[in-house]
């Protein structure tokens, strides 16, 4: 089949390498004007990893290995403890902590060249004889399935679901990537602190890097009680 991915993310690329090693043709279009770098980091669960080494790209030796993860309460008492080597165990595949830009570039770099155009974000979609869609270079394309990986943003959402808002969720997440704390950076033992006013999580992303994050309630210390 003739397939045009609109976006160059995680899923994206991961959907191109997979449908490219099934022997289809693929055209990945990106709106933003060259591989992307920046973003935190991504943990790339036991499952996950296994998924990308179907599609045809492993993710070995990316990231952070992340052997242990720990909850703890605001005064540091342990609420819930996993050994995530156990995962590794069961199914070959390792948890790990991988930035964002690492897992782009590996995808990117096992398709065909030219199967990514960037500077090419879908500009309209039509779907009533066919799908058609005109890319930000004007040019138009009529493949057999067009499959909408631009994120929140993208024309195919648009298209599809409408072009309402996003709906509030209650919650605002703040992420980085950053060298910092180099006891946990430096270790296989990953947290995550939660209080009254949210959650912090603090993870292991290789070459020294700490993932971190912290998500609040639009109400960090809920109710008033009279």
């Amino acid at each position: 089949m003739d397939v045009v991915v609109a976006g160059a993310g995680i899923g994206g690329l991961a959907l191109a390498n997979g449908l490219v090693a099934a022997g289809h043709r693929v055209r990945v279009l990106e709106r933003a004007p060259g591989p992307r770098t920046d973003g935190a980091a991504v943990t790339i669960f036991s499952n996950g990893a296994a998924a990308a080494g179907a599609l045809g790209e492993p993710l070995d030796g990316l990231g952070g290995r992340v052997e242990t993860l720990e909850f703890t309460d605001e005064a540091g008492a342990v609420l819930a403890a996993a050994d995530l080597r156990e995962l590794h165990r069961r199914t070959g595949f390792p948890v790990a902590t991988i930035p964002r830009a690492a897992i782009l570039e590996r995808f990117a770099g096992a398709l065909p060249d030219g199967t990514i155009a960037y500077g090419r974000g879908l500009v309209d979609v039509t779907v009533d004889e066919g799908v058609r869609v005109t890319d930000a270079a004007g040019e138009t394309h009529a493949p057999d399935v067009l499959v909408g990986a631009g994120g929140y943003r993208s024309e195919v959402r648009r298209r599809v679901l409408g072009d309402g808002p996003a709906r509030a969720v209650g919650w605002t997440s703040w992420q980085g990537l950053t060298k910092a704390l180099p006891d946990i950076a430096g270790s296989t033992h990953a947290r995550c602190l939660v209080g009254p006013a949210g959650l912090c999580g603090l993870m292991p992303a290789g070459d020294g890097l700490l993932q971190w994050w912290f998500d609040v309630p639009e109400e960090p210390y809920g109710p008033v009680v009279e």
